[in-house]
């Protein structure tokens, strides 16, 4: 349960935590809610149970994380906006530089989403980061399951190793994370598309209108200098829910793969459908 986290700061601001091994962890391991001007600096974090994300940025602003090492079964690091806040809280001006991930069999490496419910989410940049193993999932994901608009967000010097399902996966959808996801155990039987991404329902018929009053933007999202270093080449995925609520104005800017530049999409097995202005270079 939520009781059971190791670190839990609300409504916090200039804290750091520094120095410090987590370990065996049976929820989420460090979570930040509503916290401005926090530092996250020099800690191993290592578990391997279910919903064990290493650490969870819920509504902050102002945020930097630096040399951490993350071997987690679920999300390594997951950007987020759920919680009860008003939809004007942005999660914005977050850094995450010089780190070392390792995914197991559950969530992504590199996740912004499910829960994005302020208004934006903005100005995130991820820097000079190793990610040595993502068992399933996807290495860099935006997830966004919520009203978001989520934008000016930067992916630059990553190194993959082994990467075994998605490389990018940037997606808007209805799920049951969402403000308007449906709980109800025969719903999500007859609704729940098993194989797609995690908690993901089925738009009922005539629902659509509906639904996608709940569903933001994801645009301007930079990928720069990603090396696949290892191992097979994933495919990517960008998904918008519908031409309106879609992804925008991505730039991928020198991918490699064992040295090599991928400079089309083809070559680069990416996805997309109601997404425009998607350049590869």
């Amino acid at each position: 349960t939520c009781d059971n986290r190791f670190i839990d700061l609300r409504d916090c601001e200039n804290v750091t935590v520094e120095g410090i091994t987590l370990h065996n962890a049976t929820t989420w391991q460090v979570a930040l809610f509503h916290c401005n001007k926090a530092k996250i600096n020099d800690i191993h974090i290592v578990s391997e149970s279910g919903s064990d994300d290493g650490m969870d940025i819920f509504r902050c602003t102002n945020v930097v994380i630096d040399n951490v090492f993350a071997h987690t079964k679920d999300d390594c690091i997951a950007i987020k906006s759920g919680g009860k806040y008003p939809a004007q809280d942005a999660t914005d001006n977050i850094v995450v530089k010089n780190c070392v991930f390792w995914n197991s069999i559950w969530g992504n490496g590199i996740e912004i989403g499910f829960e994005l419910y302020s208004n934006e989410v903005k100005n995130i940049h991820f820097e000079n980061i190793d990610v040595i193993h993502v068992e399933d999932g996807a290495t860099i994901s935006i997830h966004n399951a919520g009203q978001a608009h989520v934008h000016d967000v930067v992916f630059e010097n990553i190194r993959i190793e082994d990467s075994r399902q998605k490389l990018f996966d940037v997606a808007i959808f209805f799920s049951r994370w969402g403000p308007d996801g449906i709980q109800d155990p025969e719903f999500i039987k007859k609704n729940y598309l098993w194989g797609a991404w995690d908690g993901v329902q089925k738009v009922p018929e005539g629902k659509e209108a509906y639904h996608s009053q709940f569903r933001g933007k994801v645009s301007n999202i930079l990928f720069k200098d990603i090396q696949v270093v290892g191992g097979l080449l994933p495919f990517s995925v960008f998904h918008g829910f519908d031409k309106e609520k879609n992804v925008s104005g991505v730039t991928i800017e020198n991918l490699t793969y064992m040295g090599k530049r991928i400079t089309d999409i083809e070559s680069a097995k990416i996805r997309q459908q109601n997404t425009e202005s998607l350049i590869i270079k």
